[in-house]
Parts: C-alpha cells; sequence; structure tokens
C-alpha cells in the first residue's frame, strides 16, 4: 500500500491496526453484552476498532476531511486527482471510493464530477470499507453512536436500516478508483502483500451460541440467487421515478499495470490527510 500510494503522489499517515486475535477477554467483554454484539467475531472487531481509531483522530486533531485505505486495497491512477477535489464536495459525512460489484442504492443525479468520476447520493446496501473520505462531522457522529454498534464496521457505515447511527450524509464515487484485492482475480499471486489480515470466513457465532453459518449455500439461498435479477428489476422499477436506481458501482480500469506496484512491507489502516 505504501508503494501504491506513493507512486500517486501522496504522502500516507500509517494507523497501526488492532488485531482482534490479540484482544483480551476484558477487551472482548463489551462486545459480548448481548447476543447481537456477540456474533462480532475477533477479526470484525478488531477492524471496527481499527476504524474508530482514525475517527477519534480525526476528530483530536481537528482534520477537515480524511481518506481512509485498509492495507488491502487496490487502488485506480486517479486517486491522486480525487484526493485533490474532496475538498470541492458539498457538506458530507462519508464519501465511498470503493465498489465490491453488489448492487446499491444511490440517486441518478450527479453533484459534482471529479476527473471523469461522478459523486452521486449513496442511500443504502453498500459494503466494505476499504477505502472511504470521512469528514470531521463524519467522524463526530459515527463516534457518538459508537458504544451501541451492533454490526460490523460496514454495516454500521452504509447501512442505515441496520445501523444504530440516525443519519449520515453519504456519497458515492462512479467509477469506482479502489478495489479489495481478493475481488482482483490473480492480484494475490502477483501482490501476495495485499492480503487482508482479517477472518474471512468470519465464523461469529459457532462454539459460543451454538450456531454456524452455512459452508455451502441452502436451497433458499439458491432460489435468492436466481429470484435476485429479477428482484432488481422490480425494485428499480418501483424506485426511478423517485429518481434513484440500484446497480453495482462499476469500477475504473485497471489494466494499467500502475497498482501492481512491487512492496515487500504490508502495512495496516491507512488515513491519509
Amino acid at each position: 500500500m505504501q508503494a501504491l500510494v506513493a507512486a500517486a503522489g501522496v504522502k500516507p499517515v500509517f494507523v497501526e491496526a488492532v488485531d482482534g486475535s490479540k484482544l483480551s477477554a476484558s477487551a472482548m467483554l463489551p462486545w459480548r453484552r448481548n447476543e447481537k454484539r456477540a456474533l462480532l467475531n475477533t477479526g470484525e472487531v478488531g477492524c471496527l476498532l481499527s476504524h474508530v481509531s482514525v475517527w477519534e483522530r480525526i476528530v483530536r486533531e481537528g482534520i477537515d476531511h480524511a481518506v481512509v485505505l485498509e492495507d488491502d486495497l487496490v487502488i485506480s491512477p486517479t486517486f491522486r486527482q480525487i484526493l485533490l477535489r474532496i475538498g470541492d464536495l458539498p457538506d458530507f459525512d462519508l464519501l465511498r471510493l470503493e465498489t465490491d460489484r453488489s448492487p446499491i442504492v444511490f440517486r441518478h443525479e450527479c453533484e459534482l464530477e471529479i476527473a471523469g468520476h461522478c459523486v452521486h447520493k449513496l442511500l443504502r446496501g453498500a459494503t466494505r470499507t476499504g477505502g472511504y473520505a470521512i469528514s470531521r462531522r463524519g467522524a463526530h457522529r459515527l463516534l457518538a453512536n459508537f458504544n451501541d454498534f451492533e454490526q460490523a464496521v460496514d454495516v454500521e457505515m452504509f447501512n442505515p436500516r441496520r445501523s444504530v447511527v440516525d443519519r449520515l450524509d453519504m456519497l458515492q464515487l462512479v467509477p469506482a478508483i479502489c478495489v479489495q484485492a481478493e475481488l482482483v482475480p490473480g492480484i494475490a499471486m502477483q501482490a501476495p502483500y495485499l492480503s487482508s489480515g482479517i477472518d474471512t470466513l468470519g465464523q461469529r457465532a459457532d462454539t459460543r451460541l451454538g450456531k454456524r453459518r452455512p459452508t455451502n449455500p441452502t436451497a433458499m439461498e439458491s432460489i435468492r440467487a436466481v429470484l435476485r435479477p429479477i428482484k432488481r428489476v422490480a425494485v428499480n422499477m418501483l424506485i426511478r421515478p423517485l429518481g434513484q436506481t440500484e446497480r453495482p458501482i462499476p469500477l475504473i480500469d485497471f489494466s494499467s499495470p500502475h497498482w501492481a506496484v512491487r512492496n515487500n512491507t504490508a502495512k495496516s489502516s491507512s488515513a491519509l490527510r
């Protein structure tokens, strides 16, 4: 990540991530106080606390805006142009810079064009926290609700239907300029230092609550997979008159070798000013 960001002409500030597997029993106790919180595994708690430490630094140091990049992220050559224009945006809490190619709901209207990208109002459905910009106001709002968080950090940030945060002004960059390395075919072999350090299986309540996430799709999940495209068409028919759309966010072309910079040192979550 250090080499990728440096190649974009940006000097990063590295923030040491929290390793959830090394948290003491007493540190994990607040995350076991009810059944919902107990569903978070140590990796998810560590990831959440890592982002919280960045938000706290933004508030403490009075930083107007910061861009947060996790250590397993692939970034676009246009990263610097986007970074330089964030201050031109209207008041916002979060600007999502990445995509996981899952459909999200956002407004048709482009609020601002930056270096060939459009900024849209993000409404719901986004996942992952690999790359986003956050304002000091957004950091304040998230920290004000932190003690009541019961979901993974991406849910609390980007899914108002499930989050305890009342309201966040969220934006989405289209096309996205970054993606987590696990979603780019072959990247793990070419750049193993971009591998995620978080438990990918996310076994949450298995031994503690007698529950397990299925490793194979259930019959209902298979049916849902077939019905999902039909549902998306139906949803779009309903929300388009409201100026909204539900679709995956495209990723800017990564055919350039820019992102495949070799680096022998893996770093933790980083906040860029």
